[in-house]
C-alpha cells in the first residue's frame, strides 16, 4: 500500500458533451500585477484539482507578514482567507523556493467546487456520483482566481508600505 497522494484525471466534457469550465484552464500560470509590480502565481491542487493563488513576496517581508497571520486584526480579504504565508518549494519549474502568501478555492464548506469529484477514479473510489455543478458550490475558474491574485497584492503592497513608513520613523 502507499501513501503518495492521488491524483485525479479531471473530464473535459461532461455527460452532454458540454465541456467543463477547467477545460482549457492551465495548471500552473505566473503573472505580474500591474498596479503592485507584485508577481503572483495561480497553480492546481495536485490532489483535489482547484485552484489556488499566491502573491510572491521578498523572504524579509515573509516573517512580518506570518506574524499576523493568526491574529484577530487580520488585515486581507481574499476568498476563503488567507491559507498559506510561507516558503513554497516548487517540484521542479519556477526558482524555487519562492516566499509567498495565499489562498485555496477548494472548501466545499464555503461553496467552493473540488473538481477532483468529477474524476472516474474519485467516483470509483469514493462511491460518490458529482454533483451537479453549480446547483450548491461554484467552481472558482482562473479568471476569479486572477482577480482575487490582484485584490490580494494590492492589499499586501499597501501593507508592506506602510510598515517600510513605520520602521522608517522609528
Amino acid at each position: 500500500m502507499t501513501n503518495s497522494p492521488q491524483y485525479y484525471k479531471l473530464p473535459q466534457y461532461n455527460e452532454k458533451g458540454k465541456p467543463y469550465p477547467w477545460k482549457d484552464e492551465p495548471n500552473f500560470a505566473y503573472y505580474t500585477d500591474a498596479n503592485t509590480g507584485l508577481d503572483y502565481f495561480i497553480i492546481r491542487s495536485k490532489e483535489l484539482r482547484y485552484l489556488n493563488g499566491f502573491i510572491v513576496v521578498q523572504e524579509s517581508d515573509i516573517e512580518l507578514l506570518k506574524s499576523i497571520v493568526n491574529t484577530e486584526v487580520w488585515p486581507f480579504d481574499v476568498h476563503n482567507g488567507v491559507m498559506f504565508c510561507d516558503k513554497y518549494e516548487f517540484e521542479s519549474f519556477v526558482n524555487s523556493p519562492i516566499y509567498c502568501i495565499g489562498f485555496g478555492c477548494g472548501r466545499y464548506n464555503t461553496g467552493d467546487e473540488i473538481p477532483c469529484r468529477y474524476s472516474e477514479e474519485w467516483i470509483k473510489t469514493t462511491k460518490i456520483a458529482p454533483p451537479t455543478l453549480g446547483k450548491i458550490t461554484k467552481y472558482r475558474d482562473i479568471k476569479y482566481v486572477q482577480e482575487e491574485c490582484k485584490k490580494l497584492a494590492v492589499q499586501v503592497a499597501d501593507y508592506l508600505k506602510k510598515h517600510r513608513s513605520l520602521e522608517r520613523l522609528l
